[in-house]
């Protein structure tokens, strides 16, 4: 079964369980199923009328934008999310480019989010169904089920295309990894709805019976999730790693014994950190996940062993691990040549879930999807500009970004080894970033949260580090800026140098 199925199979079985949780509401499964049948019947009519394929959502959290990402796709259309954190310039931009004219809130919209001048709005919010109908429309598995537009190098951002046969393939992957799922779990959903990690958290859990726990996007996410964990005894967390850096404070008075597994993703994950994290959630599986947009929200994924000695890292990042399912990855060189063992390349993946590439950009899409022959097969693969290394075990070790790497003074710079070394020394959190100065060469700028007294941090990192690997300029942050998806945001510190 599709994921469709699943999830009507989970509203005929457990109609009055709990479905999600969403600030002080509970909606049950058939709550659940007669929003989207509301929602579905004015989508039935007005997207017919048009023939639009593509319909986008501005994604608040509330029942009604997860039951319209629903509705969408049992119609067999294409979810396109919006972010109301967007200024109207860039949800503007993104309709332009899809040509999507179709767009689904709950309640008005302001134009500071969205000003276009040709869309047609409908207020899902309070609408009331006759009925419940939840059978899938028949569709084409190549068809697509949502694009995302992620940041370009242009300036304007791009669409990732993924199919229902790219995001079926990675739910039976995952499942398949082997966990202990019940129908009485409870699942974090902490990601902002135009990130794909927030399609793991919602749709997996309501295809096995399971409750979803949403975060606000506009709370304190690392507090709100917190409390969500202590008072409900959630028993699955997928988090970025940014998340428990912020709560490392409280680390002493946390103890999340119901949490039953607990995934890291999004982000390079610290190995003291995690290691420190594991007192909080002694009864935990804990992982540590891998995946580009592009790969269909993870492809590769290493279980973290208990023993900290046993820990796999690179510069203190711990493992990316091995390709799960039908994944498949290798550590390319310059002209896409496989390279050997524990020799440092650019990961490309391949497999079933990877996308047929960029929203009418076939330029960005050609260079970075490309074919190999597998005997008389092609296979598809996308080089994703993450710098790895394989060990002997063919777990995969992150090293970096390949626009991580710099030249400074003609020297090969790996910033992520200057972090490692600042982490080391001071235990908090550190980006270094490179930026070409009025010169026109390179200069290392060095983030750090909470640091007192960066004279003794550059005397440390001067007794570490080559003196051309020494940052010119420390920057001492009281927390760092982040993403919508809970990453640290980089474009923000990079206008703070």
């Amino acid at each position: 079964m599709d994921f469709l199925q699943k999830f009507s199979e989970s509203v005929r079985r457990w109609p009055q369980k709990d479905a999600f949780c969403i600030g002080k509401d509970l909606y049950s499964y058939e709550d659940f199923a007669s929003c989207i049948s509301a929602v579905r019947s004015v989508l039935k009519k007005e997207a017919g009328k048009s023939r639009q394929k593509i319909v986008a959502v501005l994604a608040w959290d509330d029942i009604y934008s997860y039951a319209s990402a629903y509705a969408i796709w049992l119609e067999g259309k294409t979810f396109l999310p919006l972010s109301p954190r967007n200024p109207a310039t860039r949800n503007n931009e993104i309709l332009r480019q899809t040509g999507a004219e179709l767009v689904l809130s709950a309640g008005p919209v302001p134009r500071t989010i969205l000003s276009a001048t040709h869309i047609q709005m409908i207020d899902v919010k309070g609408l009331k169904s006759k009925g419940i109908h939840i059978e899938p429309a028949e569709r084409d598995p190549d068809d697509l089920m949502y694009i995302l537009f992620t940041s370009g190098s242009t300036g304007k951002p791009k669409g990732v295309q993924i199919t229902y046969s790219n995001f079926n393939a990675f739910v039976k992957a995952f499942l398949d990894i082997g966990y202990s799922f019940t129908e009485n779990d409870k699942f974090l959903q902490i990601y902002d709805l135009t990130f794909d990690a927030s399609l793991h958290c919602y749709i997996v859990p309501l295809s096995l019976g399971a409750s979803v726990y949403t975060v606000p996007w506009n709370e304190v996410k690392y507090m709100y999730a917190l409390r969500l964990l202590q008072n409900h005894g959630l028993t699955f967390a997928k988090l970025p790693p940014s998340t428990i850096a912020f709560l490392r404070p409280y680390f002493p008075s946390i103890r999340l014994e119901k949490l039953r597994y607990c995934l890291f993703g999004g982000e390079p994950l610290d190995r003291d950190l995690v290691t420190e994290w594991r007192q909080c959630v002694p009864n935990a599986v804990v992982q540590n996940v891998y995946g580009p947009t592009e790969a269909t929200v993870n492809c590769l994924e290493y279980k973290i062993p208990s023993d900290p000695g046993e820990i796999k890292h690179f510069n203190g990042i711990v493992a990316i691990g091995k390709p799960f399912g039908k994944n498949r990855a290798f550590v390319a060189g310059k002209n896409r040549n496989a390279l050997d063992l524990e020799q440092k390349g650019e990961l490309c993946v391949g497999g079933p879930q990877i996308s047929p590439g960029y929203w009418k950009d076939d330029e960005k899409t050609t260079q970075v999807f490309f074919e190999l022959s597998s005997g008389k097969k092609k296979e598809r693969w996308y080089a994703t500009g993450d710098i790895v290394l394989t060990d002997r075990d063919g777990d995969y070790l992150f090293c970096g970004r390949s626009d991580g790497q710099v030249q400074v003074q003609g020297f090969r710079v790996e910033l992520g080894e200057i972090e490692y070394h600042t982490r080391t020394y001071l235990r908090t959190q550190a980006v270094a970033l490179a930026k070409e100065n009025y010169l026109g060469t390179q200069q290392i700028h060095l983030f750090v949260e909470k640091c007192d007294d960066p004279v003794a941090l550059r005397e440390f990192l001067s007794r570490k580090l080559p003196d051309y690997m020494v940052p010119s300029e420390i920057i001492p942050v009281e927390q760092f800026p982040v993403s919508v998806s809970g990453k640290i945001d980089r474009r923000k510190l990079y206008e703070m140098i």
